[in-house]
């Protein structure tokens, strides 16, 4: 910790009442069954440093803003629905009656906008099952995330055509057909395999990949995902590994969620501290 003022750890805190093991948030139902269970059996001796805690805020920041400002939508809806052996638990941010629309709101970086996450998809389409279930008389035709860029840059949307023209986006997701049998498989899953190891998906897996180099440069010439590849790539370009200051750099994959996110790595069996 880094000198952080009182009112910022106390901020990031994290919830120290006990989780109930019936209880299961939409988030954690779609998540690794592996990673609810070590919280639920070492939440009270876990600790997070606040400064890995801060983006946090945001988030928290924009709920409150999200609940104070809204005029022409409902918000603070709770869904508790039974379901086998749990109380499945979601909070969507905001139902527009006038539009049939269902929104989570979320502060993420541009890249994350551009490439949105799987879960936000799922998420919405739990929400939207349960809404249907406890709320049928309320129609969902529509499903968004509204999403707010962190670090959106105007300069950037003027050198790539790609970039978002605001830090504001609004990210239409598809509806699924079938999300009771969805929510049935996993509720399975949590319950039969509760430390069965996380897929690689789970983990956020980033393979290994080849960086062509050339001497006196700092970027690669180009990035490819096996070695063959890259050899094949220089001999395409007429670069020849080994001459002209060429070569080939092999970028070891890592477990990204492991080494950098996850809060229940340091009491995990399956993490050896090791990259992958």
């Amino acid at each position: 910790m880094k000198n952080l003022p009182e009112y910022l750890i106390e901020a990031v805190k994290p919830n120290s009442r006990q989780p109930n093991p019936e209880r299961m948030s939409v988030t954690q139902l779609g998540d690794s069954p592996l990673i609810r269970t070590l919280w639920m059996e070492n939440w009270d001796k876990i600790e997070q440093d606040p400064e890995d805690m801060l983006w946090a805020l945001y988030g928290t920041a924009l709920d409150t803003i999200v609940k104070a400002h809204n005029r022409t939508g409902l918000v603070d809806l709770k869904f508790e629905y039974p379901f086998d052996d749990y109380t499945i638990v979601g909070k969507p941010d905001i139902y527009y009656p006038s539009t049939e629309t269902l929104v989570d709101v979320k502060t993420t970086s541009v890249w994350t906008l551009q490439n949105p996450r799987k879960e936000w998809t799922y998420q919405l389409n739990v929400y939207k099952w349960l809404m249907e279930q406890l709320m049928p008389e309320l129609k969902v035709k529509k499903l968004e995330v509204h999403g707010i860029g962190r670090d959106w840059r105007k300069n950037e949307k003027l050198r790539y055509n790609t970039y978002p023209d605001s830090a504001f986006v609004v990210i239409n997701i598809p509806m699924w057909d079938d999300v009771g049998k969805v929510i049935d498989a996993d509720i399975k899953r949590h319950k039969n395999f509760p430390r069965e190891e996380c897929t690689l998906e789970e983990k956020w897996s980033k393979p290994d990949q080849y960086a062509v180099m050339r001497t006196g440069r700092k970027s690669a010439l180009r990035v490819l995902d096996s070695e063959g590849d890259a050899h094949k790539w220089c001999k395409h370009n007429d670069h020849k590994v080994g001459a002209n200051g060429i070569k080939i750099v092999k970028r070891p994959g890592e477990f990204v969620r492991c080494n950098q996110y996850c809060s229940v790595s340091s009491v995990c069996p399956f993490n050896k501290g090791e990259k992958k």
